[in-house]
């Protein structure tokens, strides 16, 4: 396995093996100082490490419906990057107690994220998946493949096998839909006082029971959004900053427990070959769920972990995991929080603000990691 992990801030993007994109998301200046570092090295002003930086990903994966792992998508960059793309995976929405529990949730949490967010899934049809795949057929110019993942799954990648660990297809557990229904209670009492939210909640109340309701096969793999859904109007997605909006306790207190509830339903993987474990932005409830399984399968040994939420959460469970080195994903924000013990798992705790963009390779039992800061490059390639 190769991969390189950019650096792109409080976001994520990571290339495995040149063929493989998990996220996409990150700050809008170090996109563009990416575009440019690509560019230097297609002119071999700047080629490091005989890496060929001519990345072309064939698969795009999604771990969560958060603007910090998918932003890029909406970036110039991504027109060039994803021309490859011949295929789309994202975590399925389980069911929250029950379906009307889901619905009420689902429309919650896209109407604080439109209130909120300048580039946000669901804006365009109305439900996030659904704009997912409109996004790329904007710079495909072509409708790609693209599936739902669920705890279970399994999927071959240019013949490598990852399973999906989570997120699972019901959310039974009573404190986590608690949780979910706090939030909800939130938003709900946030909306009386501001009437876009209410316009949003209405949008959404309109459109998103349709998808939520439809039922899927998920060991088929099928695509379940409806055609015509994506025959709209090839246009820019607009990417227009929203007016500055009023932002009272009751609204910041429902943005922030519907987005803690939005990252229990975060993708998590692993490779078959145990040579990486991704585990996305789930909080550390579901972290020590996968953790105990896989300690019940005698699955604690990896060459590499992205550890959950950028490095920001650690569960007593993961002090039973081990890697020989630690990738974290983070910009000024996110690095001040950082976990210490995450130390104790791993020989080495890489991070993008330390190190900027990270390459490994695992091949031969080797790790070799390449520290390229295409800040100080860019800097040093105006002079």
């Amino acid at each position: 396995m190769v991969g390189l992990m950019l650096d792109v801030g409080d976001g994520l993007a990571l290339n495995i093996d040149k063929k493989i994109q998990i996220d996409f998301g990150g700050d809008e200046e170090s996109f563009k100082l990416l575009f440019r570092f690509f560019e230097m090295c297609e002119e071999c002003y700047y080629c490091p490490f005989c890496w060929d930086w001519c990345l072309k990903p064939e698969v795009f994966i999604l771990s969560h419906f958060h603007e910090d792992h998918y932003k890029g998508l909406f970036f110039d960059v991504a027109r060039s990057y994803f021309r490859s793309i011949s295929q789309i995976y994202y975590p399925a929405i389980p069911v929250i107690d029950d379906e009307g529990t889901s619905q009420e949730f689902f429309k919650c949490l896209l109407s604080i994220m439109e209130y909120f967010i300048r580039y946000s899934l669901g804006k365009l049809n109305g439900f996030p998946a659904v704009d997912l795949i409109t996004v790329f057929r904007i710079i495909l110019g072509r409708s790609p493949k693209y599936s739902p993942l669920v705890r279970g799954m399994t999927i071959e990648i240019n013949k490598r096998k990852f399973e999906v660990l989570w997120p699972p297809k019901e959310i039974k557990d009573e404190k986590v839909i608690g949780e979910v229904k706090r939030a909800i209670n939130a938003f709900k009492n946030a909306m009386q006082r501001n009437s876009k939210l209410k316009e949003y909640f209405k949008k959404y109340n309109a459109i998103l029971p349709k998808y939520i309701s439809e039922k899927i096969d998920f060991d088929k793999h099928p695509g379940y959004i409806e055609k015509e859904e994506l025959t709209i109007e090839e246009k820019e997605v607009s990417t227009t900053p929203a007016k500055r909006l009023e932002i009272t306790p009751e609204i910041e207190r429902a943005n922030k427990l519907l987005r803690k509830a939005a990252n229990r339903m975060s993708l998590v993987l692993r490779d078959m070959d145990n040579e990486i474990l991704f585990m996305g932005d789930i909080e550390n409830k579901e972290t020590s769920i996968i953790c105990e399984d896989l300690i019940n399968k005698n699955l604690t040994k990896f060459e590499i972990i992205i550890p959950p939420h950028h490095g920001t959460h650690f569960s007593s469970k993961m002090e039973r995991l081990s890697s020989y080195a630690i990738l974290i994903s983070c910009g000024a924000k996110l690095k001040r929080y950082i976990k210490p013990k995450l130390k104790d798992i791993c020989k080495h705790v890489y991070s993008t603000y330390d190190f900027g963009n990270l390459y490994f390779s695992t091949m031969n039992g080797l790790i070799c990691f390449s520290k390229v800061n295409y800040h100080r490059i860019f800097c040093r390639y105006k002079k």
